[in-house]
């Protein structure tokens, strides 16, 4: 029996299954590239291949992150606002709902 590994497919109300990764700023503000042409923009401000992280530890740079922490798309705007008092991410496989104090 082959086992599904979980895949990020929801942030919000956001659908972010096809996005390619993510930046993290500072460990305070995470821009997701939803496409190529996206990454290549971040990587002309000097950030490298190592620094886009894949979508599965999302979540996880979420929670380490800063109390002004935030995710967005990389060029069209936010997925979860500064400040936002919950945040649910939805997997192929379970739903996590993180409320932030």
């Amino acid at each position: 029996m082959k086992t599904r590994h979980k895949r990020l497919i929801k942030v919000g109300k956001t659908d972010v299954r096809h996005a390619l990764g993510f930046f993290w700023h500072d460990q305070t503000k995470i821009y997701v590239a939803e496409n190529q042409e996206a990454v290549d923009e971040w990587k002309r401000r000097g950030y490298g291949d190592s620094d886009l992280h894949p979508m599965a530890e999302l979540e996880n740079a979420f929670r380490e992150s800063t109390a002004l922490k935030f995710i967005s798309w990389c060029k069209s705007g936010g997925i979860v606002r500064q400040g936002a008092r919950q945040v649910t991410f939805d997997y192929t496989t379970h739903k996590v709902v993180l409320r932030i104090r």
